[in-house]
């Protein structure tokens, strides 16, 4: 190493300056990168699960669900109806343009068109969100409960007197412009319509609450009535099709199959089958969930003449009115009071016990992680790798590189090879820290092996070494860079309480002076979006713009607990520490938002990019980056405190918990997500 020599390089600014090149090796303590098996371990016990409360219709009627061509989950509930993009829920109500709130069902049509049954009528919804009343659709009553699209397009609509006993009901047809109604002068059992169906062979099928109906010809004819069978006149509440049994329909007392021609009557064996809910899997499997609004839940397949038990019991309340299969292959139950899905496949939850956490995805795709004396690395294709080295954290580094600290040396991970520097390279003893500046320079701080503060830059392969004095008499605790080039330190006395912020640019060195109520204090330190500094605590929010510290007022809780950007915004955590409530603002042109939360969110790290998520003791919150108008809280099933989070290219994220991380893999459905809305705004 060449020898050190003093110079100033400006008035104030003492520094030891050396220069040094790194040692190039493609083996570090005798490995290169190996490739490595983690241990998976599939949460098996979430695959049913209840999404009710979490979307905030606990108590109320989840009637319907569907999914679109993206896969998007669609729900019709007495309260609007809602649709999950993957990470979001959107909501749509009579104010936006339905006919009402209660919406009883929706199809999604083979030309994607979206159509919304209600209590008062039909709506239709477009591509691009816009909601249309059809004209030219005749209704056999307003009251819609299902709507059914055949293979030839033909779309019909049944209407009962639910709740509305005053309203006409039936059954309607509607194809190209045409409309057909039918009623009871047409051979229906009754006007009141619950269901319609069409088989494999084509038949059709209308299920009333005064019998089962079959179409022939443009009239309809009762086929149970006709073999004599008992209860045909009941009610009939559900049917579907097995390739291998023939077609199944429910009433509140038996089973009625249809198997070679031939109908037949079968009593239920368990009661938790009355009025069993049914649908055809694709694999071909005719299945029902156990009813009852207390009853523990679990799945059944046909086998022809009764019920198989598929799943274990699961303790969930409500009473199921529909049940779907998902493209995904899980299995959705609507109802009073319920909303659960089935995951039947992979889980999406997957844990990886002894990897410590996720770090990053590095320019070229791969998720990085460290555990103990390990980094290791998953590429876009799945296959990972393994360096041994003990680092306790990874950065992203110039170009593709990654970089990763110890206590005394930096590694630089390139795709074949490692750079090591030393303190014999850095100058720096012990690291406390790194920043990368604006001209993508990384600075590392700490002691030297004099035990006093210095940065060291690394430009290129030589690292310079700098000392001054204004950074001496203390402890570094913070850097943050800024847009020009420049680096904020933090410098606390030796009781760990802030005393001077220095600032360096260039050859130049100048303290800021600290707002008042913030000396004492260790603040959080950030650089917002619009590249305004920050500084946070017990004592607040300040920004410096132009010179000035400007308090931030107006903000629920008086404790600011971490800041972060997304995406022309900036988002904080705040709690009632120090006073006032408990949630998140967001920051973006001027204005502030808040929505208060009912426990204290914290941001996991390292959040190296803008998609992290707030967290809680027992839930997720992930920013809404399109809209701004809220977050989408995900349910967190482990119960514990997450420490580092990093979403992968896949669109799924990865979450630390110590000992182990846990990653969430969508499926285009929702992870338990609800939209909470923002409740105030300030300017």
């Amino acid at each position: 190493m060449a020898a050190p020599h003093r110079h100033l390089i400006g008035p104030t600014l003492v520094s030891i300056v050396a220069t040094a090149f790194a040692v190039v090796c493609a083996d570090v303590q005798g490995s290169g990168w190996q490739p490595y098996e983690p241990i998976e371990r599939a949460q098996s016990r979430y695959h049913i699960k209840s999404f009710l409360e979490d979307i905030g219709l606990s108590g109320r009627f989840v009637f319907f669900v569907d999914f679109d061509h993206d896969g998007h989950t669609w729900i019709a509930s007495s309260e609007g109806l809602h649709v999950y993009d993957g990470y979001t829920w959107k909501s749509f109500y009579q104010k936006d343009g339905l006919p009402s709130d209660f919406v009883r069902c929706l199809r999604i049509a083979q030309d994607g068109t979206v159509w919304i049954g209600t209590n008062r009528g039909i709506a239709t919804l477009d591509e691009n969100g816009r909601i249309v009343i059809p004209e030219d659709v005749e209704l056999a009553g307003p009251n819609v409960r299902r709507i059914v699209q055949d293979d030839d397009g033909t779309l019909w609509f049944c209407s009962d007197t639910w709740l509305t006993p005053d309203v006409p009901s039936g059954l309607a047809s509607y194809r190209d412009g045409q409309s057909t109604v039918y009623r009871k002068s047409d051979g229906l059992p009754g006007d009141y319509v619950s269901d319609y169906f069409r088989d494999s062979k084509g038949r059709q099928f209308a299920l009333c609450r005064d019998g089962l109906a079959q179409k022939e010809g443009d009239h309809w004819i009762r086929p149970l009535e006709r073999e004599g069978l008992e209860g045909s006149d009941g009610y009939f509440w559900s049917i579907a099709e097995s390739p291998e049994y023939g077609v199944l329909t429910t009433t509140n007392d038996a089973f009625f199959a249809l198997h070679g021609g031939k109908w037949s009557r079968k009593d239920y064996s368990r009661p938790e089958f009355a009025y069993a809910k049914l649908t055809t899997l694709s694999s071909g499997e005719l299945i029902t969930l156990s009813n009852g609004y207390d009853a523990d839940k679990r799945f059944y397949a046909w086998n022809g003449s009764d019920f198989d038990r598929l799943t274990e019991t699961v303790s969930i309340p409500g009473s199921a009115t529909y049940i779907a299969e998902a493209p995904d292959g899980s299995v959705w139950c609507a109802g009073y009071d319920l909303l659960l899905r089935w995951a039947r496949a992979d889980s999406e939850w997957v844990e990886y016990p002894g990897i410590l956490l996720p770090q990053l995805v590095d320019s070229v795709g791969r998720t990085w992680f460290i555990a103990e004396g390990v980094v290791l690395r998953m590429g876009r294709d799945g296959l990972w790798e393994s360096y041994a080295c003990d680092v306790n954290r990874l950065v992203a580094g110039r170009d593709a590189d990654v970089v990763g600290l110890s206590a005394h040396t930096m590694y630089e991970f390139g795709s074949h090879d490692v750079i090591i520097h030393g303190p014999e390279q850095t100058g720096v003893q012990l690291i406390q820290g790194q920043v990368i500046d604006a001209l993508g320079r990384m600075w590392l701080y700490g002691l030297d092996v004099d035990k006093r503060n210095v940065f060291s830059i690394l430009d290129g392969v030589a690292w310079t070494i700098h000392a001054p004095l204004e950074i001496q008499g203390g402890n570094l605790r913070k850097a943050m860079s800024d847009r020009s080039n420049g680096v904020y330190f933090l410098v606390s006395d030796r009781a760990f309480e802030i005393t001077r912020l220095v600032y360096i640019v260039g050859d130049e060195i100048r303290s800021v002076v600290l707002p008042e109520s913030v000396v004492g204090y260790e603040p959080g330190m950030h650089i917002d979006y619009a590249g305004g500094l920050w500084l946070y605590g017990h004592f607040g929010l300040f920004r410096r713009d132009d010179g000035a510290w400007q308090r931030v007022e107006g903000i629920p809780g008086e404790r600011i607990a971490t800041a972060v950007n997304g995406i022309d915004e900036t988002w904080i955590a705040y709690d009632g520490t120090a006073g006032g409530r408990t949630g998140v603002g967001r920051w973006r042109d001027g204005a502030w938002s808040f929505v208060d939360l009912d426990k204290r969110p914290y941001l996991p790290g390292p959040n190296p990019d803008a998609s992290s998520l707030f967290a809680t003791r027992d839930a997720l919150y992930r920013r809404d980056e399109e809209t701004g108008h809220g977050l989408a809280r995900i349910t967190w099933p482990f119960r514990r405190a997450v420490l580092a989070e990093v979403r992968d290219p896949s669109g799924g994220a990865w979450f630390g918990l110590g000992d182990e991380v846990v990653r969430y893999r969508p499926d285009g459905v929702p992870p338990q997500t609800f939209i909470v809305e923002a409740d105030r705004e300030v300017r």
